[in-house]
């Protein structure tokens, strides 16, 4: 259920920047609005920290340019980030005065199969210069081939673009090319959120082991003997983490985000929602569980005919209703579930696990096939995504943390410690990454942060 009150209107006029940093991007902010657009101050970005502020600063600047007469759109790399994006603009009550869509959609873009997976190609008319105002926001995740495809259009538009650089890469790339543009930028690297709090503390700490300098580069390690506000310790065992997930098992019945685990590997994830799901539900509880929370995972739900997609990739839902029944010869569930944003509950289909190993031998021997044949790639993809990989959300990988926010997260030390000796990059390159699964992990968190050493 979602608790968020929306306010009446948000003026954005009664904004007070805390410190010179806010004040510089709400000025520059400000001239953006007023310029036109392809003139030197019509691009912005605001490199932000965790905690800075410049989630509040973009509804103000929003808020002022509908109030102006503009039409904004707000985009983001992915649905999930679009859905948080939306949340943040109805607490503000701008929501219904702005147009929302993901980045890949303003520029009319769709992913295509191929033998080298799955790629964006061109199949819209881009619609950036509807807009006299593009927000852009989780820039860190604007892979290099949604920037080459967006680049040529900044030019049409007011754009305004939020991320923070020291957060995980795009899948399989370096520092997003967001970041290395030519765009005037502002930097927010003060925190405001729990401003001199301990999590804050840790946090900061994070980041800047994040953002060390090459010849003397740490391997990031929070401080063990850290507590959070109310003085509980920070660090916890295991053990700990499931239950404390579990004493607030009604809270998160009611808001999901109350409370989350996140770690790096699938496999640990996995194991935390099996022990989770088995204390709430019983050792014997069916595939799927009316009230139940899920998670698409890898790939969305697309409509039994292939031709819609129902839920996109890493969105969550509740389970209204679950059903077993039969479809194309597999047996299947038949699920009614509200999706996270939605007011109308869905009907989609997921795969029995009587199935599974059917269906995915199926699936090898259809990437065989496509592998000796490359026009043959269409039907392997249409067989893999012919049932969504639905999973249980107590616990997230970081990965599909990224620019979510819980009141209390918890931290798997323990599982990010594997990504240290793994892969054959080098050492400083392991280091990085590692750096930025901590800050990314611990910035989760808006009230108490714990993690496991």
């Amino acid at each position: 259920m979602n608790t968020e009150i929306a306010q009446e209107r948000f003026d954005f006029r009664s904004v007070v920047p805390q410190n010179e940093q806010q004040a510089a991007y709400l000025a520059q902010g400000a001239k953006l609005l007023s310029v036109q657009p392809s003139t030197p101050d019509s691009q912005l970005l605001g490199i932000g920290a965790a905690g800075s502020g410049k989630s509040y600063l973009n509804m103000a600047l929003i808020a002022a340019a509908v109030d102006m007469g503009l039409r904004v759109v707000c985009a983001t790399p992915t649905h999930k980030a679009l859905t948080i994006l939306q949340r943040s603009a109805r607490q503000y009550g701008i929501s219904h005065r702005v147009h929302f869509c993901t980045i890949q959609s303003l520029l009319g873009l769709r992913l295509n199969a191929g033998e080298n997976g799955k790629e964006l190609k061109p199949v819209d008319s881009p619609t950036m210069g509807w807009y006299d105002l593009v927000m852009a926001d989780e820039g860190s995740m604007i892979n290099q081939a949604v920037w080459n495809f967006m680049q040529p259009h900044l030019s049409q538009t007011r754009f305004l673009g939020t991320g923070d650089p020291a957060q995980l890469y795009p899948v399989g790339e370096g520092l997003s090319p967001f970041f290395k543009s030519e765009i005037p930028q502002v930097r927010l690297t003060q925190p405001i959120r729990q401003a001199e709090g301990p999590l804050m503390d840790v946090v900061v700490s994070a980041r800047r082991a994040v953002t060390a300098k090459k010849s003397n580069y740490p391997w990031f390690r929070p401080n063990p003997k850290a507590t959070n506000a109310d003085g509980t310790p920070m660090r916890v065992s295991r053990k700990a983490l499931v239950r404390a997930a579990l004493a607030n098992i009604s809270q998160i019945k009611e808001n999901p985000d109350h409370f989350r685990i996140v770690a790096f590997r699938n496999a640990t994830v996995d194991q935390y929602n099996r022990a989770i799901r088995r204390e709430v539900l019983g050792p014997d509880a069916p595939q799927y569980v009316p009230g139940e929370r899920l998670l698409a995972k890898d790939r969305g739900v697309n409509s039994p005919d292939g031709n819609e997609t129902l839920v996109h990739t890493a969105m969550e839902m509740d389970v209204v209703e679950a059903e077993e029944t039969h479809l194309d010869g597999y047996a299947v569930w038949k699920l009614k579930v509200l999706v996270e944003g939605e007011r109308r509950p869905r009907e989609i289909y997921a795969l029995h696990h009587s199935d599974q190993a059917r269906f995915d031998e199926e699936c090898q021997d259809l990437k065989a096939a496509a592998l000796r044949n490359r026009f043959l790639w269409r039907r392997y993809y249409d067989h893999l995504e012919k049932f969504p990989n639905l999973k249980p959300c107590y616990a997230l990988t970081v990965h599909y943390s990224q620019g979510g926010t819980y009141q209390h997260c918890g931290v798997d030390g323990k599982d990010l410690d594997a990504c240290r000796y793994a892969g054959d990059e080098s050492p400083l390159s392991r280091a990085r990454f590692y750096n930025r699964l901590w800050y990314v992990g611990l910035s989760r968190a808006a009230q108490n942060g714990y993690f496991v050493l």
